[in-house]
């Protein structure tokens, strides 16, 4: 049997403590941000989640909030006995967060990994997600609530406040990339088909960039690590004018999610009918 140094052992007590005091900050953050949301300065960030589709009264329970600028997060954060530099060591009051909704992304098990920042109105629709340290965590936004029970489908979106206004319908099975679904990779569907899920349907954006992020996918699955799995797509063309998930619930509400399944196709038969000249 091999015993760690007194250095390694000194290191290893150092790791967890300063893990510890970024899971306490991260919680704290949370706390801090959602006040903001729901007390008077979060006027204009209610408004703004009322408008995407949000019902007001589900606000209070949302798991988002409001950062109106780091000198008043940091105020805030230092209130509930956190230190200002970690939290700016840790990517947390970026400048660039200021009047925007912020939001936890949590594990499977709930605890949070790091925040975003939502920029709706940002030209590149891939980037209107900023996760603190510019890096976005591996597992998928949502997956918290998605696997809790367990199931053998997931549903793929881009949009992270598409994942939180399906799960307020009662959704549970979405889930978010942030990003587009060409970020879905042969490593994170290897990782999904291990965890149990056979099938993953994606919505993808109705233009172009979106129906090649299907193809990207429809060949990562192909991976051997992906054996057992099955794509299915919901074209956007069919969702009644829906740009996307968001769209469409923010349209017909519970009546989306009683039609939706049925709008799905097969991977192979989507290449095959909608993307041709990519095949």
């Amino acid at each position: 049997m091999v015993l760690a140094s007194p250095a390694s052992a000194t290191t290893l007590v150092e790791g967890i403590a300063r893990r510890q005091r970024l899971q306490e900050l991260l919680d704290l953050l949370r706390d801090v941000t959602h006040r903001a949301l729901v007390n008077p300065i979060g006027e204009p960030a209610r408004e703004m989640l009322v408008a995407w589709g949000f019902p007001e009264p589900c606000l209070d329970h949302l798991d988002v909030g409001f950062f109106p600028d780091p000198a008043y997060v940091g105020w805030e954060l230092e209130r509930g006995g956190s230190s200002v530099s970690e939290a700016e060591g840790a990517g947390l009051l970026e400048a660039s967060w200021s009047g925007h909704v912020v939001g936890p992304w949590r594990n499977p098990r709930g605890r949070i990994l790091t925040f975003f920042a939502w920029e709706p109105d940002h030209s590149d629709r891939a980037e209107r997600y900023a996760s603190a340290r510019c890096r976005q965590p591996r597992t998928l936004f949502g997956k918290d609530v998605a696997m809790s029970p367990p199931t053998g489908h997931l549903c793929v979106v881009e949009g992270l406040l598409d994942v939180l206004l399906a799960h307020n319908l009662g959704m549970a099975c979405v889930v978010g990339l942030g990003s587009s679904l060409g970020g879905l990779s042969v490593q994170r569907l290897a990782r999904l088909a291990a965890s149990g899920i056979r099938e993953v349907t994606v919505v993808p954006p109705d233009d172009e960039a979106g129906r090649l992020s299907v193809v990207t996918v429809l060949d990562n699955v192909g991976s051997p690590r992906c054996r057992g799995m099955e794509v299915f797509v919901v074209d956007p063309a069919l969702m009644a004018g829906a740009r996307d998930l968001g769209q469409l619930v923010r349209r017909q509400g519970d009546q989306a999610l009683r039609e939706f399944h049925t709008w799905r196709m097969e991977g192979d038969v989507y290449r095959l009918m909608m993307v041709p000249l990519h095949d």
